[in-house]
């Protein structure tokens, strides 16, 4: 397409500063494109046009092309790219038996997991995916996935799937219960933007700008009011 571009050096790893010895550093190559001012990682195949891996901003970064070598750095993150927004509908039936749907809409890094597991759903199959989803979510259950296309790269990107849980909700209803989360297949808010917590770290501690969303919509059957409002 004659797009100008120059070769990015970069460490994907646990590195955020360059090391005070002139030591090996690098271990991965993406581009930049000087006309649009665009890095973009061309093996990042589920991620959108200059989405690029969550390990890879705001990084040194050394460009090699015609005009010989500069060090730069890659931007950082920005929350309002970066989305996941996990919206559950689910009903409580007479005999406590917990329906639903989950939509899981996503942007940026968020969007390139999502892909990702569409290309599990692919493989697996809808149902057995489904199933292995709530088992790994501690909410054994039986569902389904809608046909998702890992190819599609356009953002906003949607997951969505129908679930029934083997547990039923204990009746009557009171005292404290667990609220269905549904079937997400992202961590729930607070989980994976921040790095572990290591006692004596030597090494960067990673945080990374996203937003995470929750919403849950439960309807009770006739005869179950919430216990307290």
């Amino acid at each position: 397409k004659a797009i100008a571009s120059e070769q990015v050096l970069i460490n994907v790893g646990n590195a955020y500063r360059l090391p005070e010895l002139p030591t090996p550093f690098f271990n991965h190559v993406m581009l930049y494109l000087p006309e649009f001012d665009l890095y973009t990682d061309p093996t990042a195949s589920q991620a959108a046009f200059g989405i690029l891996p969550q390990n890879s901003y705001d990084k040194p970064v050394l460009h090699i092309s015609g005009a010989g070598g500069r060090l730069a750095r890659t931007p950082p993150m920005r929350p309002q790219d970066h989305v996941t927004i996990a919206r559950t509908t689910a009903t409580i039936g007479a005999d406590g038996v917990v329906k639903g749907t989950t939509r899981q809409t996503a942007t940026g890094i968020f969007a390139a997991s999502a892909r990702n597991r569409a290309t599990q759903i692919q493989t697996l199959g809808r149902e057995k995916f489904a199933e292995t989803m709530l088992r790994s979510l501690g909410r054994p259950g039986t569902g389904i996935f809608e046909p998702a296309i890992p190819s599609d790269l356009s953002e906003r990107y949607s997951v969505q799937g129908e679930f029934s849980l083997h547990e039923k909700l204990q009746i009557p209803l009171s005292g404290a219960r667990d609220i269905p989360i549904g079937m997400p297949i992202h961590g729930r808010p607070g989980v994976g933007l921040l790095g572990q917590r290591v006692a004596g770290r030597q090494t960067d501690f990673a945080c990374y700008a996203g937003k995470q969303v929750e919403e849950i919509v439960l309807t009770f059957a006739e005869g179950l009011p919430l216990p307290k409002a």
